[in-house]
């Protein structure tokens, strides 16, 4: 379902905003889910880790298919009513009834922002069958020559380069010129290839810990180029409908090139900054960290049922868009405090902290 709140003030900040932070996000997600399933996967074994992955993605994956899906498309349908007379009659709840029983409401039905959790799921299946089932020969020889290989290109100025150049075929198989969103209950193909990449290249970095401090090598260097680069992206970018374009074939294989280079130059940066600069302990970090499962899982509509109530106001957009943050993130800590911290959805939404696997802090939550 669209974004069911347009602000009658727009600035197109926000739109550069989401799309180059879509750029490098999810990406990121899936690396890190990579990496840390990895170190938890060999720490705890294969029938331990099968019954976290059952706790902690598919359990949730469920639940929120029954509550925070249904929830979303009942915060969009109020958003539409309230913009129109439509919620003033007192037929409303008879509306909002007959919407759910009607054939849009299972027509359009999806797994909205949990598709991360379905492809993890399905990464996470693919590659305990790879792990379980590749003979032990092609384990130690074969992955000796990947941990060289990776060593080599991990301290190599050019890793952009080598990325680059795969991401690029995988983009043609996009609807837009950039990763779209995945809209379907069913795994895609260009998700797949696309999102499993990262996921690969994070289980297998984690074999070295000198792959990941290699990845703090050149990060201002990509910084800077990454920056360059999104101004000529952007440009192509808002050429993409226009078919008849008599460089139309160019135009969209240079605007690829650009978002797979910002993609993987803005990937190295953040990952290279993180490792480089953040690590240490911090209880404030660690808080934020142990609630980032909870608030990504109902984050949804809360967002859109603060926007309603903020759009009528007549504030500048950035005030809006500040306020919207600010009480939205107060009340999903709020209730991770209160319901989940210290309750017994800690233990699936939480770091579980009686039942904690060494030092693997942010895995027990991945």
């Amino acid at each position: 379902i669209s974004w069911p709140i347009q602000d009658i003030y727009t600035h197109k900040a926000f739109d550069v905003f989401v799309i180059i932070a879509h750029t490098f996000v999810m990406p990121i997600f899936f690396f890190v889910a990579g990496y840390l399933g990895r170190t938890l996967y060999f720490k705890i074994g294969f029938h331990a880790f099968v019954e976290h992955k059952l706790k902690k993605i598919i359990l949730p994956l469920l639940a929120g298919m029954v509550t925070i899906v249904p929830l979303i498309h009942l915060s969009a349908l109020y958003g539409r009513l309230i913009t129109t007379s439509h919620a003033t009659e007192p037929n409303v709840l008879k509306t909002i009834y007959d919407y759910f029983l009607s054939e849009t409401f299972f027509s359009s039905y999806n797994s909205a922002h949990l598709w991360f959790l379905w492809y993890l799921v399905l990464f996470y299946f693919l590659t305990i069958l790879v792990v379980c089932y590749t003979p032990r020969f092609l384990n130690t020889t074969m992955m000796r020559r990947v941990d060289n290989a990776l060593e080599h290109i991990t301290s190599s100025a050019l890793k952009p380069l080598v990325c680059i150049i795969p991401t690029i075929s995988i983009l043609y198989l996009m609807r837009v010129w950039g990763p779209d969103t995945p809209t379907s209950i069913l795994p895609e193909i260009r998700f797949i290839l696309l999102y499993g990449l990262f996921f690969s290249i994070g289980w297998l970095l984690e074999r070295r810990q000198e792959h990941l401090r290699n990845l703090t090598k050149y990060i201002h260097e990509y910084m800077v180029i990454a920056i360059i680069c999104i101004p000529i992206y952007l440009t192509g970018f808002g050429l993409q409908y226009q078919t008849d374009h008599p460089n139309y074939v160019m135009i969209k294989f240079i605007t690829l090139s650009l978002y797979a280079s910002i993609m993987w130059l803005l990937f190295f940066s953040v990952i290279g900054l993180f490792v480089k600069r953040m690590n240490f302990q911090n209880t404030t970090m660690r808080y934020i960290s142990e609630s980032s499962y909870w608030l990504y899982f109902i984050h949804v509509p809360i967002i859109i049922f603060i926007q309603i109530l903020i759009a009528p106001m007549v504030l500048p957009i950035f005030i809006k868009f500040g306020l919207t943050v600010v009480i939205s993130l107060l009340l999903m800590l709020t209730s991770y405090q209160c319901l989940v911290r210290h309750t017994s959805l800690n233990t699936i939404f939480g770091s579980a902290k009686q039942k904690r696997i060494g030092n693997a802090t942010a895995a027990d939550t991945l």
